[in-house]
């Protein structure tokens, strides 16, 4: 990723310039996949993201494709070091960090409330009747059986093997999955609204995967490494019956979904 200033005219154009990783797609999307996905939020008005400015599939600049896209104001919280151990969030107030917490869950609910049909986005993602994971699932299993040993492979399968044998029923639609919801991916504006960015992830899936992931992080990056969560961070119980109320239905089989975020995480590690 480069950020990019364009002076135009009188005008200062601040963008970001996103060159296509060198790995494996995720799902076998296209490229310019992300970038139809981000649009259509966009349009839809009901989540800030950047607006995309313009997305380049020919391999002639950079070796890669490309897409630029707006650079939009306010502050992420970086992935390294932790938050818990080092960030201006870390720093703020506790009703700071709690008004943080919930404008994400907001968006993402927000997110998973539109209606990828209505998009015209349910073909593009390949869907087809609602089923949770089950596409998923299979190009990961595609995935690791194409994927040399190692570490992170043996991690997945013994993870592979519970969620094939328990996975839930659809309690709903599948929702407009963000696929990284984590706080790195996060522009907090000043005045802490929230708006979500990186869909290389994204895809169709039960709203509860991205929970999964978000709730996930936060455990990861305050007990997985010895330190305390955010004091101003809602419990997770809150946050699950929030998430509840914001869908319109009870938040289902969560530990699943957990193992299912730690399976994709895993399975993405052993092909990189």
């Amino acid at each position: 990723m480069w950020l990019v200033d364009v002076e135009l005219d009188d005008a200062r154009l601040e963008w970001v310039l996103r060159i296509e990783a060198a790995r494996r797609r995720p799902y076998g999307a296209a490229f310019e996949t992300q970038f139809d996905v981000q649009r259509c939020i966009a349009e839809s008005g009901a989540v800030r993201v950047a607006q995309v400015i313009a997305v380049e599939t020919s391999e002639d600049w950079f070796g890669r494709p490309f897409a630029v896209v707006e650079r939009l104001p306010g502050r992420v919280v970086p992935d390294r070091p932790p938050f818990t151990f080092e960030s201006w969030l870390r720093d703020a107030t506790a009703a700071e960090q709690e008004r943080c917490w919930w404008n994400v869950i907001e968006a993402m609910a927000a997110l998973h409330r539109l209606d990828p049909r209505a998009l015209r986005l349910h073909e593009v993602l390949g869907g087809g009747a609602s089923d949770g994971a089950t596409q998923s699932l299979a190009w990961f299993r595609e995935l690791l059986d194409t994927t040399p040993g190692n570490r992170f492979r043996a991690n997945a399968e013994v993870l592979w093997d519970l969620l094939a044998e328990s996975q839930p029923e659809p309690h709903g639609p599948d929702a407009l999955s963000w696929g990284d919801a984590r706080l790195g991916n996060v522009v907090f504006a000043d005045d802490l609204s929230a708006a979500l960015i990186d869909f290389e992830e994204v895809t169709l899936a039960q709203p509860e995967a991205d929970l999964a992931r978000w709730l996930s992080y936060d455990d990861a990056c305050s007990a997985g490494l010895g330190l305390p969560r955010l004091p101003g961070f809602p419990s997770h119980d809150e946050t699950i019956e929030r998430y509840g109320e914001l869908l319109g239905r009870p938040v289902a089989d969560l530990s699943w979904w957990k193992a299912y975020s730690r399976f994709c995480i895993e399975a993405l590690r052993s092909s990189r």
